[in-house]
C-alpha cells in the first residue's frame, strides 16, 4: 500500500496552459494579415457562404481589441483565438491589398460577428458571379414561422444584381422556466 501512495504522488502533472505562450505560438505560426481581412467565405468550413465578406483590417481592429478584452471562452485554444486576433490584426501590412484568409480558430471567433461587422459598414462583399466587390447589398429575413416556443426563418444576402451569396435556414426552440422567489 505504502508502494502504491509513494507512486500517487511521484506522478507528474501536465503544466498549467500558458495563455500568453500559446497566443505567441499560435501567431508565429501565422502568415502577415494584409489590409482586406476575409471574414467570411466558402472556403471555410460549414460556411453558408456563397460569395466573400472582406473587411479592413484598420477599420475592424478597434472592435476586435474590445471583443478580446470583453469575451472569454471556456476552451483555452479557443481564448487563445480570440486574445491573438487584435495581435495579428494590428500587425498587418494596410500597403499589401491582397486578401488574408482566416485560420480555423479565427474563423471561429469571428464567425457568429459577421452580421455586426456588416451593419457598421466595416464590409464589402465579392459576389462569384459578377466577379466585383460590391459596397451594398440586399439581406432578407422571410418565412417567418412561429408555433408556441418554436420559431424557424430563412436568412439570405443578395448582390445588387440578385445574385445569392449567403442562406441559411434558422430553428429555434426556446422553453420558458417560472421564476421561484423565496422569500
Amino acid at each position: 500500500m505504502l508502494k502504491l501512495l509513494n507512486c500517487w504522488r511521484a506522478r507528474s502533472y501536465p503544466p498549467p496552459l500558458n495563455i500568453e505562450q500559446r497566443v505567441g505560438e499560435y501567431l508565429l505560426e501565422l502568415p502577415r494579415c494584409t489590409r482586406n481581412v476575409v471574414v467570411a467565405s466558402p472556403r471555410y468550413d460549414g460556411s453558408h457562404y456563397r460569395g466573400e465578406v472582406w473587411a479592413d483590417a484598420a477599420q475592424i481592429l478597434s472592435w476586435v481589441e474590445m471583443h478580446a478584452k470583453n469575451v472569454w471562452s471556456v476552451g483555452s485554444e479557443h481564448q487563445a483565438a480570440r486574445l491573438s486576433l487584435p495581435l495579428w490584426i494590428r500587425g498587418a501590412d494596410l500597403e499589401n491589398p491582397q486578401p488574408s484568409y482566416l485560420p480555423p480558430y479565427f474563423v471561429d471567433v469571428l464567425d457568429h460577428y459577421v452580421l455586426d461587422l456588416v451593419h457598421r459598414g466595416w464590409t464589402t462583399f465579392w459576389c462569384p458571379d459578377c466577379l466585383e466587390h460590391h459596397q451594398h447589398i440586399c439581406i432578407d429575413d422571410c418565412d417567418h414561422q412561429s408555433v408556441g416556443n418554436w420559431s424557424s426563418w430563412t436568412s439570405e444576402w443578395r448582390c445588387p444584381k440578385g445574385h445569392q451569396l449567403y442562406y441559411q435556414e434558422h430553428e429555434l426552440y426556446y422553453q420558458e422556466h417560472e421564476l421561484h422567489l423565496f422569500t
